[in-house]
């Protein structure tokens, strides 16, 4: 096994290609082919693996920030996934990808209990983000506006802060108490 210890301000993607670099041929001497490299996942990059000599074998995670991983997990299906024999809960997809130059074999993996993790709290989130918004809802609700417009505009703002909520049908009537609108705030 071979360890490296850094400096926190060291960037985990340059070194890793100088370790690749650097190493790779007198370490493949000794392990031989037969070895395997294991990297972060900051070390996926375009520049990274391009560095890597040839007949290195090596395995990371790939980044979800890799728009080739992204259109990858929302074009797999669940039909898609194949049961894990091995690891009881787990789904696979394996295919080949064409990535930085180089042909690579991605394994996606469905986890069961992260997924029911995932959406526990995901659930809080939109929880926790309709009680803020029905407080927050409740002053302008009893403030008054001068038009429509107005009031449609004063919700829209509080909105764009809302990442699980939107408005649907507005609840803006022309109560007119001294030619003002109100915001009706309904769940």
């Amino acid at each position: 096994m071979f360890i490296q210890t850094l400096s926190g301000n060291t960037s985990d993607k340059e070194h890793f290609r100088i370790l690749a670099k650097t190493y790779a041929a007198s370490v493949q001497k000794v392990w031989s082919d037969e070895r395997i490299w294991v990297w972060d996942s900051a070390f996926y990059t375009k520049k990274n693996l391009q560095s890597v000599p040839t007949g290195l074998r090596w395995i990371s995670r790939v980044p979800e920030t890799v728009l080739d991983a992204k259109e990858l997990i929302s074009a797999i299906k669940t039909d898609d996934l194949n049961e894990s024999t091995s690891f009881i809960g787990y789904h696979l997809f394996s295919t080949k990808m064409m990535y930085a130059g180089i042909q690579q074999r991605w394994i996606l993996v469905f986890s069961e209990k992260a997924y029911a993790r995932e959406m526990k709290t995901l659930e809080k989130r939109i929880h926790r983000e309709k009680e803020r918004l029905e407080k927050k809802l409740w002053h302008p609700s009893k403030q008054g506006f001068n038009c429509k417009k107005d009031a449609l505009q004063g919700v829209g703002t509080l909105q764009k802060k809302w990442q699980y909520h939107m408005i649907g049908a507005s609840g803006i009537c022309s109560c007119r108490t001294e030619t003002s609108y109100e915001f009706s705030a309904g769940s």
